[in-house]
């Protein structure tokens, strides 16, 4: 090879060299501005952290949609997965007005304020979700008529900003549709041990009870309510008993 070949050929493979350098260090300096400690993000990242599981609901983010959401439901296997309002002055306003306050058929998953506090302590809370199509709302309780599932599905959860409830479902029944918070003096104990009576033997069909759960007019209890058809003659029932309550950090 000729000496000007030669100076060529080196020529290229040192402004070969240079590029290469330059460009390593331009990454360098890039990636030191987007991470100043120089360290990969750690994929597992996106992964849902101990943190986040021991707050798993953002109540803030949800007060800002509406502050009348002060807890939320869900039951396994099922497509309950809800927030749960009760309005300052209007019991019926979410039983034809969704989360967001605008009109809307399907409604939302409520209490009443002239039968329930907020804090689940009451001897029975009842929460309303209308049976609509397609799983949507509560109409998946009515999964529970099957004794299979029933045996599968065996409990929900309530959490609020501060705790999670646990509950044990004890009894899933049809019943008539008197309103249960009236129909029973849940203020004296004989009043409720006939509620926890009616619960484990109602008279009517379409019923699946654990037996072996014991409650007491000790325990609280929350019943879950849909219709039954139309819903001017009967409504479904489920009723949890309060097992757990754990604190959310």
């Amino acid at each position: 090879m000729s000496s000007k070949k030669k100076i060529i050929v080196s020529f290229i493979i040192a402004l070969s060299a240079i590029i290469v350098a330059a460009s390593i260090a331009i990454v360098a300096i890039i990636g030191g501005k987007g991470n100043k400690n120089n360290v990969i993000p750690d994929a597992s990242s996106n992964i849902v952290t101990a943190e986040k599981i021991d707050k798993p609901i953002d109540f803030e983010k949800l007060w800002q949609t509406n502050e009348d959401i002060y807890a939320w439901i869900r039951v396994p296997n099922t497509n309950i997965d809800y927030p749960i309002l009760q309005h300052k002055t209007n019991d019926e306003f979410y039983l034809h007005h969704n989360i967001y306050g605008k009109y809307e058929y399907a409604g939302a998953i409520y209490s009443e304020k002239r039968c329930n506090t907020k804090d689940f302590t009451d001897k029975n809370t009842m929460l309303y979700g209308h049976n609509m199509t397609k799983g949507y709302m509560f109409e998946n309780l009515h999964k529970l008529q099957d004794e299979e599932f029933f045996n599968q599905c065996t409990e929900f959860y309530i959490y609020t900003p501060d705790k999670k409830l646990t509950y044990k479902i004890v009894s899933a029944f049809q019943y008539n549709n008197y309103h249960i918070m009236y129909s029973f003096d849940f203020s004296t104990d004989d009043g409720y041990q006939k509620y926890i009576d009616t619960m484990k033997n109602p008279g009517y069909s379409a019923v699946n009870v654990r037996e072996e759960i014991e409650v007491t007019t000790e325990d609280k209890l929350v019943t879950l309510s849909t219709c039954l058809g139309d819903g001017k003659e009967y409504r479904y029932l489920v009723v949890g008993v309060l097992s757990d309550t754990e604190e959310i950090k």
